[in-house]
């Protein structure tokens, strides 16, 4: 039997860490995607993920990353 090691990647600490180095308050970075805070927050936590790509592009775009980095634990 193969087993695979899954490696868990953060995220929420990814984008909260992006928005603090742009120093973007969440508020701001709600706006500018078109979301509540209250998203933001849950993004931050892990607790809730985009939906769709075009949220990943508009995320990218704000804090100057590729795409892909955005999905890999020690880029920016």
């Amino acid at each position: 039997m193969l087993h695979r090691k899954v490696t868990n990647i953060k995220f929420g600490e990814k984008n909260c860490d992006l928005r603090k180095q742009d120093t973007l308050t969440q508020d701001e970075l709600a706006k500018y995607l078109g979301v509540s805070k209250r998203t933001i927050i849950g993004r931050e936590r892990d607790a809730r993920y985009p939906h769709n790509i075009e949220t990943l592009e508009k995320m990218a775009d704000i804090f100057h990353v590729l795409l892909h980095s955005r999905l890999r634990p020690h880029s920016r």
